[in-house]
């Protein structure tokens, strides 16, 4: 019918939020919380009949407010009280009192009206409940996703904010900050000519080449490490020269033209041809240093570096001995990374070993002056030999002589033992 839809709709349209509990087993607990004892009186019990009679009153009233909780509480609570009743002693023993007011104030009708509407409540609830925690569920989701959100946003602003001081106050690396420097000043000092500037030891530091390199001076440099080494990362310069180091561990006795004949690249053996035209020449390991070679002719460095200088090659002009790169190519690429190939797949740099710039000084231990052995005189064979020393023992006291015996009857005084001297093999002293 027409009215019934348009009071189903007003009932929908009138329901109220769900705030007394969480499920329908919950709504249960609270209205079962009426115990009726089952030895009441007579008064006891019609008091109970009446407060069940207003208990179904007020679960009529929330039903047609629309809220389905109370109503469901209400029903549920009567039903409570309605069975209990039925199960106390006056009612078992058909009190015709206590039957006839349970039958004029709890009709039968009321009871299955009770149950019939809490059943439909109940699914009713069981629906709520179940979007009522889903809605919290996508609440506490969304929530978690906006304060992840903001957290993200505050970490990119202060990230954003620490790049933009960054760019305001620019880290400057080995390479732009030496750049810098020598652009501020001049490269070759005035009176001196370009080639002054070239350190006169054997070894050479990574600035000192880079400052020459900057400088109008042709520098020939030689890369003495592994083929794998010199394909991942090199210099970036025009005049390199790699050397294969597998060959030179195996051959330690070469001549200029057996090198020329290892370089694997073309265009090195030109370089090599015009080794001499070069103002200065740097050889290089991974980690060379001048100090470690000093001792190791067979080094492929030093072999390199004789080969350099042979007189019998035609193109030889330059008779200085190569320069060593101090710490090797480890140390350029600690220096001067955007000079390199690759420089992040290189070998893992170390700190630049310090450059001896003299000959280590020993310091001698001053040693106490030895004292002269004392001289004692010349001994004879006989003087040599252990004499034997005399003893002497002291004097026993005199026996004492009994006063009552004649002088004629005193015993005679047995004679003192000979001494013996020491005898020399047994080093004792005997007495008999």
């Amino acid at each position: 019918p027409i009215s019934t839809l348009l009071y189903t709709i007003k009932f929908e349209l009138m329901v109220k939020q769900l705030s007394l509990a969480k499920s329908t087993e919950e709504l249960q607990k609270k209205a079962e919380n009426v115990l009726i004892n089952e030895k009441s009186d007579e008064k006891t019990i019609l008091r109970y009949i009446k407060s069940a009679n207003a208990v179904f009153i007020k679960a009529e009233s929330v039903y047609l407010q629309g809220d389905e909780e109370q109503a469901y509480l209400y029903y549920h609570k009567y039903f409570h009280v309605f069975s209990q009743l039925r199960a106390t002693h006056e009612f078992i023993k058909k009190n015709r009192v206590i039957l006839d007011e349970i039958e004029k104030t709890l009709p039968i009708r009321n009871c299955k009206k009770a149950i019939d509407r809490a059943e439909k409540l109940k699914k009713s609830l069981i629906s709520r409940y179940g979007e009522q925690e889903a809605i919290k569920l996508r609440t506490r989701i969304e929530e978690e996703e906006r304060k992840r959100l903001e957290e993200e946003t505050s970490r990119k602003l202060a990230e954003l904010e620490r790049l933009k001081i960054e760019a305001s106050n620019p880290v400057v690396d080995a390479a732009t900050l030496f750049t810098q420097t020598v652009s501020a000043t001049p490269l070759v000092p005035l009176g001196q000519s370009a080639k002054d500037i070239i350190p006169k030891e054997a070894n050479i530091s990574a600035i000192e080449l880079m400052h020459i390199l900057d400088a109008d001076i042709k520098v020939l440099l030689i890369d003495i490490r592994t083929f794998e080494e010199f394909k991942i990362s090199h210099v970036k310069h025009s005049t390199v020269i790699f050397i294969s180091k597998d060959y030179l561990d195996v051959n330690t006795k070469l001549a200029s033209s057996e090198i020329r004949e290892l370089l694997v690249i073309k265009d090195h053996k030109h370089l090599w041809d015009k080794r001499g035209s070069y103002d200065l020449i740097v050889v290089f390991d991974t980690d060379s240093t001048y100090d470690a070679l000093d001792t190791q002719p067979t080094h492929p460095i030093n072999i390199v570096r004789e080969c350099t200088t042979d007189c019998l090659d035609p193109n030889f002009i330059n008779s200085d001995l190569p320069k060593v790169l101090d710490g090797g190519y480890s140390s350029w690429v600690y220096h001067f990374p955007k000079h390199c190939t690759n420089p992040d797949r290189a070998k893992k740099p170390a700190p630049p070993k310090p450059r001896r710039s003299a000959p280590p000084t020993l310091i001698r231990t001053p040693v106490p002056e030895a004292k002269a052995p004392a001289i004692y005189p010349l001994l004879s064979s006989e003087d040599a030999q252990p004499k034997p020393i005399p003893l002497t023992l002291p004097e026993p006291p005199p026996a004492p002589v009994p006063a009552l015996l004649p002088a004629a009857t005193l015993p005679v005084t047995a004679p003192l033992p000979a001494a013996f001297t020491c005898d020399s093999s047994t080093s004792c002293c005997l007495y008999l």
